[in-house]
């Protein structure tokens, strides 16, 4: 027992769990909540092995609906000044950092890259001047973990956005609950509630719900959409409601296990490698919950551990720390790409910004706005102008980068628009026989991804993933034109059993006489390795008699394929390679995966194909000055031949197989 109280003991003095106020007037609970959560957010976006750093996030938005909800909760009943009053000091506290930030990377960004990736971020600070950058940013991407968007510096910026839309919503639904001031916190308990619970059905059934294209969109748009983030904020406002209800408890040995109870399911979650999205976030929630609720459960300590103290700093500088580090990471690695440690190195580097904006901005400017001699209305009219001069100087700057590029010398030729390829291979290749296939297929700009060779003949070859079964189809087609290949791909984009879309495929497999080989290709970096679940499906396959071939993936480049094809005026340089250590490195982490499945499988080979692009020192996204790559990670025409010319040539068992399908 001694040996728990002192665990406790020192679990206080680290985390500092208690209620008592820092010298800057926050709880340190909540400043350690805050360090907690940025941390995780920064390592994570920084490339460390954080899994699930970005549920920072979540944390965030719990503490919000805490703190705001407790601001209002004092203030009892609520009119227009006392709304207006604070939407102001929100302002204050929020918007001058954020736009140091902005001004600071909407230059950088128009000086140093190309229209096709500052232009995402130009426009992103413009959508969040007006609080609606997350809006813009659900349109406008397609995937959050995707190059285009990774381009983005201003990407993280989503979050500001949509926290405003919840402060606007929760300060109006308290506003309208003050009319009656005798039911405020009844009405404002039972509409929270009522809120919160529907963005929870919502957020539960994207994250679980089928995998058709409708649920993909949600689900896409539940990582920036309010409605279905909004129940994070929800829980933490309803909190507020009861946590001076819950009063202070006489057991300090059971309140102190609860929260380092708490502490440790937060910090364990966040470096635990898991994939159930939903257990994760809803781990994270409760456990911060837990610390909001007993917050004041206790009688306050003063820290004096050095690493609690650390902590707190950390957490008073949260804000800022988030405010920069992503800039920084994106513009090293436009600049620098393919570095190893470029991201981890850009991202303490912003550390300095960081405390700067935090001692001279978020201190002592706000301080400064804070004076008295200062009115609302001055202090409105301060932030607005600076807001609509950062407006004016955007058409500026998005006026000189449109010409930051040197039209004029192009580096290397070919096509970088998804869009035209798209059309193309539609105008090339029928579309695939199996009408209940075709009509559950999934579409990429526009056509129907499932398409074949030769329309209306017995198809040889079935090929299964996301869009790199796509470009491996293209790939096969010219380099074994007499072979009818078929390709299918689904929203989760592996051939696992539960997944309706593919249950659909398989049957299909399974009913075909003709197809004896089954090619899997897919963005593994991204999918994963679901060893076991891939080895349920595909037993199935090798049961039917069928020879299975499992792709390794090409590079992901870390920069758009634009900045190959051109170079800036500014700069005076493109860059058409990367150092393949860093490639290697992410390959490393599931090609022994894949390896495994094919062990466990005689039917199985794993076909390796990076070194089409890569050495042992650079990755190209060029040849004979022609690209071979579309984007960051599909390739051109040009560069499926090639890599279809590339598999005949090296593996031998794929050649022979393809034998038997000759006419």
């Amino acid at each position: 027992m001694k040996v728990y109280s002192s665990f406790l003991n020192l679990s206080s003095n680290l985390f500092e769990n208690f209620s008592a106020k820092t010298e800057h007037g926050k709880r340190r609970d909540i400043q350690t909540l805050r360090a907690i959560a940025v941390t995780g957010v920064f390592l994570f976006h920084a490339g460390f092995p954080v899994w699930n750093g970005f549920l920072g996030v979540d944390i965030f938005f719990c503490i919000s609906g805490y703190l705001i909800s407790s601001l209002l909760l004092r203030q009892g009943s609520i009119n227009l000044r006392i709304f207006l009053d604070f939407i102001l000091a929100r302002a204050k506290r929020l918007i001058p950092a954020y736009l140091a930030v902005v001004c600071f990377t909407i230059v950088l960004t128009s000086l140093l890259t190309l229209p096709e990736i500052s232009q995402a971020t130009l426009t992103t600070a413009l959508m969040g001047n007006l609080f609606a950058a997350n809006i813009y940013l659900a349109g406008a991407t397609s995937d959050y973990f995707g190059a285009s968007a990774n381009n983005n510096a201003l990407l993280h910026t989503w979050t500001l956005s949509a926290e405003w839309q919840m402060y606007f919503i929760i300060a109006i639904l308290y506003w309208v609950a003050s009319r009656n001031t005798e039911f405020l916190k009844k009405i404002s308990v039972l509409l929270m509630i009522l809120a919160t619970g529907v963005s929870l059905v919502l957020w539960l059934l994207v994250e679980v719900g089928p995998k058709n294209d409708w649920g993909h969109l949600s689900r896409f748009i539940s990582y920036y959409g309010i409605g279905i983030r909004f129940w994070e904020f929800g829980i933490g406002a309803i909190a507020s409601f009861y946590t001076i209800k819950i009063g202070r408890f006489t057991n300090l040995k059971l309140v102190n296990s609860v929260r380092v109870g708490s502490w440790s399911l937060l910090v364990t979650v966040l470096f635990y490698r898991t994939e159930n999205f939903v257990i994760n976030s809803t781990i994270a929630v409760a456990a911060t919950l837990s610390i909001l609720l007993t917050g004041n459960c206790s009688e306050p300590k003063n820290i004096q551990h050095p690493l609690g103290r650390f902590i707190q700093f950390i957490g008073l500088c949260s804000y800022s720390i988030y405010l920069w580090h992503w800039p920084f990471i994106v513009l090293a690695k436009l600049l620098f790409p393919g570095i190893i440690w470029i991201a981890q190195t850009a991202a303490l580097i912003s550390l300095i910004p960081s405390v700067l904006s935090w001692r001279l901005i978020e201190r002592d400017y706000r301080r400064h706005l804070s004076n008295k001699k200062y009115s609302n209305l001055k202090i409105l009219s301060l932030i607005l102008s600076t807001i609509l001069l950062i407006q004016s100087c955007h058409y500026l700057i998005a006026h000189f980068n449109a010409n930051n590029r040197d039209t004029a010398n192009v580096m290397v030729t070919g096509d970088i628009d998804p869009g035209n390829f798209q059309k193309l291979l539609a105008l090339r290749y029928p579309s695939c026989d199996d009408s209940n296939i075709f009509e559950n297929a999934i579409r990429y700009k526009g056509v129907v991804a499932c398409q074949q060779s030769f329309a209306k003949r017995p198809i040889d070859v079935a090929i299964l993933g996301d869009s790199h079964a796509q470009q491996l189809f293209l790939a096969m087609t010219l380099a074994a034109p007499s072979t009818n290949f078929t390709y299918f791909t689904t929203e989760a984009g592996l051939p696992i059993l539960e997944d309706p879309q593919f249950d659909r495929i398989m049957g299909y497999l399974l009913k075909s006489e003709s197809i004896k080989t089954i090619y899997l290709s897919a963005r593994w970096e991204i999918r994963g390795v679901p060893v076991t679940k891939l080895i349920n499906s595909l037993s199935l396959l090798a049961e039917d008699k069928k020879r299975i071939f499992i792709f390794d993936d090409l590079p992901t480049f870390p920069t758009d394929v634009s900045s190959c094809k051109y170079e800036t005026k500014f700069t005076k340089r493109n860059i058409c390679e990367v150092d393949s250590k860093y490639f290697f490195k992410v390959r490393a982490s599931y090609l022994p995966l894949l390896k495994q499945v094919a062990a466990d499988i005689p039917a199985i080979s794993v076909v390796e194909i990076p070194f089409f692009v890569c050495d042992e020192s650079l990755c190209k996204m060029s040849r004979n000055k022609k690209l071979i790559f579309r984007d960051s990670n599909h390739l051109t025409f040009y560069g499926a031949d090639l890599l279809g010319e590339y598999i005949l040539r090296e593996e031998i068992s794929l050649k022979e197989d393809l034998t038997k399908f000759r006419n």
